[in-house]
This record gives structure tokens, sequence and C-alpha cells, in this order.
């Protein structure tokens, strides 16, 4: 353990290093391994992005509103338009 007096605090093992001993990706690769996918939960649900598209294609509302009216980030509507062309 690498210890700094002068900040009032000492670090154990990196990260990086318990990785590469395999603890923090055990949990990850146990869920691959049971067909689960990797990654972040979906903000939006396929029918729901579908929705938004639609929305987005009428021309009555911009991307902001759109935004605003399913609760998610501007840059996921984006997204979700970007993949439905």
């Amino acid at each position: 353990m690498e210890t700094f007096p002068q900040y009032g605090c000492s670090y154990g093992r990196t990260g990086a290093a318990r990785v590469a001993k395999g603890g923090s990706l055990d949990g990850a690769s146990s869920g691959h391994d049971a067909g689960k996918l990797d990654g972040r939960k979906l903000k939006l649900t396929p029918s729901q992005e579908k929705h938004l598209v639609q929305l987005y294609r009428t021309g009555e509302h911009t991307t902001s509103e759109i935004a605003e009216l399913f609760g998610v980030a501007p840059s996921t509507v984006h997204r979700a338009i970007q993949r439905a062309e």
C-alpha cells in the first residue's frame, strides 16, 4: 500500500490491478456467460424510440421538446433518430 501523508490518505491496489487479478470482472463475465447484455440500461424502450422518431418526422416538435417529453437528454433523441435512419 502506498501512503501519501502530505495528502492524509493512502491507496491500496489500483483499479487496473484489481481488474488484472479478475476481481472486478467476475460479475461481468458471469452475466455475459448467462446471455445477459453488457453495458448501461437503455433510457428508452424500443416502442418509445419508435414513437419518438414518429414525433420528430412529423416536424411538429424539435429534438429538445421531444427530449423534455420523454425525460431524456437531447443527445439521446439524436442517437435514436440516427439509429432509425
